[in-house]
């Protein structure tokens, strides 16, 4: 029970499979965007505690952002900046997001925030 009740636990419990599943499935659906020109599922190892504990690694899977125009410092800014803010590392010039640290109830919200890039930047666009 405490795995579900405290989060970190509950992070770290979730299996590489899972979210391996997770990032397979959604990856398409965020490269659906247009500000996005590739969006792929990758594994990778990230640190406990978002780097407070830097000796401990653990394996996670990620979903690797790729702009279709400008940086991925511009399109993590982006990212920040919406109704829903995302948060991830840039990493090779693409925007990774560790599905380790978002509860699966909040991928259709992570998607949301992705697709959103398009309509916000319509609106930019109209102003």
């Amino acid at each position: 029970q405490a795995a579900i009740a405290i989060p970190l636990l509950n992070m770290l419990s979730t299996s590489v499979e899972n979210l391996r599943d997770r990032a397979t499935r959604l990856a398409p659906q965020m490269e659906r965007c247009r500000a996005i020109a590739q969006a792929v599922s990758r594994e990778e190892t990230t640190f406990l505690g978002g780097g407070s504990v830097p000796t401990q690694e653990i394996e996670t899977y990620c979903i690797a952002l790729s702009p279709a125009d400008g940086s991925a410092d511009r399109l993590a800014t982006r990212l920040r900046q919406g109704k829903f803010p995302v948060v991830g590392r840039i990493q090779k010039d693409a925007v990774l997001l560790d599905l380790r640290s978002v509860p699966p109830r909040l991928d259709t919200a992570l998607v949301e925030a992705i697709l959103a890039l398009d309509v916000h930047e319509s609106e930019t666009q109209e102003d």
